[in-house]
């Protein structure tokens, strides 16, 4: 098989929850428009997948999912079953550590649940809470896979929208998702062409808050607070207090320690 890229797209995708503007869709649609005014046809187009890989890299993904026979169905509750166990041959490759038919998998799930805006805006609440349900798993699987390919931009990516559709759902189910998504996301910020380790750091501790126990999470929260401490040292006039001398750009030790971030442990 055709390995498939990844490139980085800058742009968070689109959740997969009513658009904004449904009310003027319908409207435009009574009339017989096929989408509303000022929106052209992104209301017929899919977007999940293209934030992840590029319209040529889509076509081999969808050769792919043909050659495998595994072609995407119609119907809506056939789409999710077919997410769900495009979800499940992407964690077997996962496990047999070939990250590379893990991801087309996990891609193919990502297209199973890509409906455009103008369908979109025709669910009902509970076929949208299922969307959710079915692509928050699928963007946590991703954005460990694009890790595990060194793809940290994209593992950002899918981290941030899987963190936007928990938002879809109540906090309560996704807690132990969105603290995997989160931790991911942090690691990924603290990598040497994506680094933010002031980001990997608010992502980091709150993902220790929302799992506790997880000793892995706190270890790459201390590693993260050692790499930010460093990263201040070697970079005085970036991290100098407000008000601090121009003379003296590093400050003491004193006035760091007072200026490092609270410690995640509730």
């Amino acid at each position: 098989s055709s390995d498939v890229g990844s490139s980085c797209l800058v742009q968070p995708p689109l959740c997969p929850a009513r658009a904004l503007f449904a009310a003027a869709a319908c409207e435009a649609m009574k009339h017989g428009a096929l989408h509303p005014p000022g929106h052209g046809p992104e209301m017929l187009q899919e977007h999940w997948i293209l934030h992840f890989c590029d319209k040529p890299e889509k076509e081999q993904l969808l050769m792919w999912l043909r050659q495998e026979g595994l072609e995407r169905p119609r119907l809506f509750a056939d789409r999710l079953a077919h997410a769900e166990k495009l979800r499940g041959m992407s964690n077997k490759w996962y496990k047999a550590v070939d990250y590379r038919r893990a991801l087309h998998c996990i891609m193919g799930a990502v297209h199973a649940l890509d409906w455009p805006p103008a369908e979109q805006v025709s669910f009902s609440k509970e076929q949208t809470a299922e969307v959710a349900q079915a692509m928050l798993p699928v963007m946590s699987n991703a954005a460990m896979i694009f890790l595990k390919r060194g793809d940290f931009g994209n593992a950002i990516i899918a981290a941030s929208a899987g963190l936007k559709v928990a938002g879809k759902l109540p906090a309560e189910e996704t807690q132990a998702l969105r603290a995997k998504l989160l931790w991911r996301r942090g690691i990924a910020r603290g990598e040497e062409h994506t680094r933010d380790l002031d980001e990997a750091l608010k992502d980091l501790k709150e993902a220790a808050q929302l799992e506790p126990q997880n000793q892995e999470i706190r270890e790459c929260l201390a590693n993260c607070k050692a790499a930010w401490r460093d990263e201040r040292k070697n970079d005085p006039l970036r991290y100098r207090p407000s008000g601090q001398s121009h003379s003296d750009p590093a400050g003491d030790p004193g006035d760091r320690a007072a200026e490092e971030p609270e410690d995640a442990a509730p």
